[in-house]
C-alpha cells in the first residue's frame, strides 16, 4: 500500500501543478521520482500482491484489502491499465473474512471501481440480510456484535461509487449497478472534476437513463455509459457519440440535462 499512497501523492502534485502552474520546476522532480518506484507484484495466482516481500504470501480471506488501495479509493488502476487483470483476480478470490462490515464494505467499493455490478450486490445484500443493522439505525462490527459505525458511514459510499465513477474530465453514469435496482434516482453527487450531479435516474427495463449535470469550471467532459448506446440528447438535441462514450463542453456552472437510451 506505502507504494500506491506515493505514487497517489506524486500524481496528485503533478496534476495540481499542471492545473495552478504554482512550482513547476517541481514537476520533473516529481516525475523522476515515480520513475524510480518499484512495480506492483504479482502472485502466482497472477493477482497483486498483499505484501511486496516474496516471503510473505497473501490471506485472501482477510478482511483488509490494503494491497489494492490504488483501486480505491486511489483511481491510479483504472480500466484502462494493465495493472487491472490482476486486480480483478484479487478482488475476485477475497473471501469475506470474519464477515467483518468494513471488509465487506471495501471489497464493495472495490468491486465498484472494477465494475463488478453482482459483486457489489452481493457484498450490499449481506450486509442487509445478516443482522448488521440495529434498530437505531446504527450498524454492527459483525453480525449482532460490537455496535460500529463501520457500514453506516460506508453502505451510502458504495452505493455512490456503483451509480457514479468519475475522474478529472471523465464522468462514467452507473457503473457498477446490478440489474437488480431496475429503477432509482440519486442527486447532488459531486465528481472529481468539479463537476456535480444534480439527479440522476434510471430505468432498466426502460433502458434509459436522465442526469442533470453542472460544471464549477469551463471544461469538456467525456461521458460513459457501458452498454450498447443508441441515442444521447443533450438539452433535447440529439449528439453524437462514440461507442460508449460522448462529450459535452461547459461553461462554469452551467447546467446540461443528459438523455440516454441504450
Amino acid at each position: 500500500m506505502d507504494i500506491a499512497v506515493i505514487r497517489e501523492l506524486l500524481n496528485s502534485l503533478i496534476f495540481i501543478n499542471d492545473e495552478l502552474s504554482l512550482k513547476e520546476d517541481k514537476i520533473s522532480v516529481w516525475k523522476d521520482m515515480l520513475a524510480k518506484l518499484p512495480p506492483y507484484l504479482i502472485n502466482e495466482d497472477g493477482a497483486i500482491k498483499e505484501w511486496s516481500l516474496p516471503n510473505l504470501g497473501d490471506n485472501c480471506d482477510h478482511k483488509h484489502v490494503s494491497h489494492l488501495y490504488s483501486v480505491w479509493p486511489g483511481l491510479e488502476i483504472a480500466p484502462e491499465k494493465e495493472e487491472l487483470f490482476a486486480a480483478n483476480i484479487a478482488i475476485e478470490k477475497r473471501g469475506k473474512g470474519n464477515g467483518s462490515a468494513h471488509g465487506l464494505a471495501h471489497t464493495g467499493l472495490i468491486a465498484a471501481r472494477l465494475k463488478k455490478a453482482d459483486l457489489v450486490y452481493n457484498n450490499l445484500l449481506y450486509i442487509l440480510k445478516n443482522n448488521y443493522l440495529y434498530s437505531s439505525l446504527v450498524t454492527s462490527h459483525n453480525p449482532n456484535a460490537i455496535y460500529n459505525t463501520d457500514a453506516l458511514l460506508s453502505v451510502p459510499a458504495v452505493i455512490l461509487e456503483m451509480l457514479v465513477y468519475s475522474r478529472p474530465g471523465i464522468i462514467e453514469f452507473l457503473p457498477a449497478l446490478s440489474e437488480k435496482f431496475s429503477k432509482g434516482s440519486v442527486s447532488g453527487v459531486l465528481c472529481r472534476t468539479q463537476a456535480k450531479i444534480e439527479t440522476l435516474s434510471w430505468d432498466m427495463v426502460g433502458k434509459s437513463m436522465t442526469a442533470k449535470v453542472s460544471s464549477g469550471k469551463k471544461q469538456e467532459i467525456t461521458f460513459q455509459l457501458r452498454k450498447a448506446i443508441i441515442e444521447v440528447k443533450i438539452n433535447g438535441k440529439t449528439v453524437r457519440f462514440n461507442g460508449d462514450t460522448f462529450t459535452a463542453n461547459f461553461d462554469a456552472e452551467e447546467i446540461k440535462t443528459i438523455e440516454i437510451l441504450w
